[in-house]
């Protein structure tokens, strides 16, 4: 009972990371793009 919902959360840490990385990164380009 305990590992499962561990396991979910874990997984959409992971997920929710991942697309928080994706942000920063296009936020970065569109930023160096108006720098530039």
């Amino acid at each position: 009972m305990d590992v499962q919902p561990n396991v979910q959360t874990d997984t959409v840490i992971k997920a929710f990371l991942r697309s928080e990385l994706q942000l920063i990164r296009s936020q970065k380009k569109t930023t160096q793009c108006v720098a530039s």
